[in-house]
Formats: structure tokens, C-alpha cells, sequence
């Protein structure tokens, strides 16, 4: 699975993604399916919600092969689907919370679905989901439990179990699931400076990044922080040891900001991802990951 977005820290962004997954099942009879689905999207950004409006389009092909003493069986489907989807996305207290509907039409019929996912940011990272799907068997439950820990150094782990959802697509049965995994981050490729001074990430998470802005006491006598994580509204820095400083909590994706200093726009030499707008302005940029391990502070 893959998304591509046009991230330009603006009100609205546009995006495609694209996933495709093939399984084969080999008792009590043979069953082969291959699929793909495309999704246009787009995504509505203000500083504390973002907004998701996504369509669904999917085809592929299921093959069964029933073995008996004398004879085997065989037989082909086509299979294909189609839907939107209705998610958006608020920063609480120490989360994310992501509610949303979908609706879609399949080969067996209409499918109704809602869904509620809260991220929880601690020492851990705690993701609670439930969903309701309205079928044409009936109506059905689904949920997950996952959680993901830092262990030492560049070890993590992450767990997570739960009841599956339908598919629309290939109509696969429910199912309990579950798994765990250890991972190991063997190379960083962030490119921003540990020693910036305009810019550091003191904890990122799923759900985003504590970031902390500051600048030299001498710059003037009222400094300010606006970009797309703010819907560039004016954030004041304020007085700290002798330096201007602002700690704000930003959501993942791609931002692009600068600073207000005495009115005028202002850079400083290490801002990270030096770009120039529309306008021929230039803006800093600081990408949030949304995972524990990476926070980048240059395209």
C-alpha cells in the first residue's frame, strides 16, 4: 500500500493511494484471489482538525479449485467494489481521535460502516478502534487493541489484536487476529540538525511531535510563529532565559512555517527546509512522521 499528497501546509490537499494483496488458501479446498484498488483523496487542514474525504475503487479475480477422489471442480469470479469514505481527524489531550463513515457498493451487495480509532500518547502508544458494518448478511462488530512501547535505544515492540472487519472486495469472513513484533531502527535518515536552534522535537509519537521554536533574544521586541499547523495564525513566542520560545504540539505531515518578528517576516540562518512560496517568500519546512522512531526537520 502507498499515498502520495500534495503537502503544501495549505487549507486543502490532494492525494492518491493505491494497494493490491494476493492470498492463497490451500485447505479444505484451493481458493486464489488477486486484488487491487485505487483511492483518490482529499484532505481539508486546519491547526486542530484535518478532514478526509476518500473514494474507493476496487477490482480482482478469485479462483476455487474443489478436489474430490474422482474430479476437481474449478471455478473463476470477478470480483470488484466501489465506496467513499467520510474520516476526520482532532488532536486531544495526549492523542488523536479519528471518527468516520463509509459507505460502499460490492458484488454481494450495499455495505454500511462507522468507525472510531483514539490514539493514546503516553510512555507507550495505546490505539483503541471499534467499528459497526451494516452487510448484506446483517450487522457485525469489529475492533482492534494495539500498543507500541520504546524499549532501549533503537529497539521498540508493538502488539495488537482484535476481531477483522469485513471486505466489501472479497467478502472474506471475520475472523479473530493478532500479532506481535520487534523492531530494531538500523539506520536514521533524518536529515535535520540535533543541534538547531530554531527548531527541536523533545517526543514524537503517533499522533505527532512536542516541538519547541525558539530564537535569540536580540531578534526584536515581539516574535510570533505561524505556519500550516496553525492555519497561519500568529502564535506569540514568549520570553524564556533570554530567548523567544513557543512549545506546541504538531500532527504528522509536512509543514511549512516562518516567524513574525516586530511585524516583518522573519528566517533565521538554520531554519530547517529553506523554501521559497508562491509569493517568492521563503519558509522553513518540518515534516512529522508520526511514529515513534523518526522526526524530520527537512523535505
Amino acid at each position: 500500500m502507498g499515498e502520495l499528497w500534495t503537502d503544501g501546509g495549505g487549507l486543502i490537499d490532494v492525494g492518491l493511494g493505491a494497494r493490491g494483496y494476493a492470498f492463497r488458501v490451500g485447505a479444505p479446498f484451493v481458493y486464489e484471489t488477486n486484488t487491487m484498488e485505487v483511492m483518490p483523496q482529499v484532505r481539508l487542514n486546519t491547526s486542530a482538525v484535518s478532514t478526509v474525504i476518500r473514494g474507493e475503487v476496487g477490482s480482482g479475480r478469485s479462483e476455487i479449485a474443489l478436489h474430490r477422489e474422482d474430479f476437481v471442480r474449478r471455478g473463476a469470479r470477478d470480483l470488484w467494489h466501489r465506496g467513499v469514505v467520510l474520516e476526520t481527524s482532532t488532536l486531544v489531550p495526549r492523542g488523536l481521535v479519528t471518527a468516520g463513515a463509509g459507505l460502499y457498493e460490492g458484488r454481494a451487495g450495499p455495505y454500511k460502516r462507522g468507525f472510531l480509532e483514539w490514539i493514546f500518547s503516553g510512555p507507550a502508544t495505546l490505539r483503541l478502534s471499534g467499528e459497526v458494518w451494516d452487510t448484506p448478511l446483517g450487522v457485525v462488530y469489529a475492533g482492534n487493541v494495539g500498543l507500541h512501547v520504546s524499549l532501549w535505544g533503537r529497539w521498540s515492540a508493538r502488539a495488537d489484536g482484535g476481531r477483522g472487519v469485513p471486505d466489501p472486495l472479497v467478502r472474506a469472513p471475520q475472523g479473530l487476529q493478532g500479532g506481535g513484533f520487534l523492531g530494531l531502527r538500523i539506520l536514521d535518515m533524518s536529515p535535520v540538525a540535533a543541534g538547531s536552534t530554531t527548531v527541536r522535537v523533545l517526543e514524537s509519537t503517533e499522533s505527532g511531535s512536542t516541538v519547541v521554536f525558539t530564537l535569540p533574544r536580540s531578534v526584536g521586541d515581539s516574535v510570533s510563529v505561524l505556519g500550516g499547523f496553525s492555519d497561519w495564525e500568529a502564535r506569540p513566542l514568549v520570553l524564556e532565559d533570554g530567548r523567544w520560545t513557543a512549545t506546541m504540539r504538531i500532527p504528522p505531515g509536512t509543514h511549512h512555517f516562518g516567524f513574525q518578528v516586530d511585524g516583518q517576516w522573519y528566517l533565521p540562518e538554520d531554519a530547517p527546509g529553506r523554501v521559497a512560496d508562491e509569493w517568492g517568500q521563503e519558509n522553513a519546512t518540518l515534516v512529522i512522521t508520526g511514529s515513534n522512531d523518526v522526526t524530520e526537520g527537512r523535505p
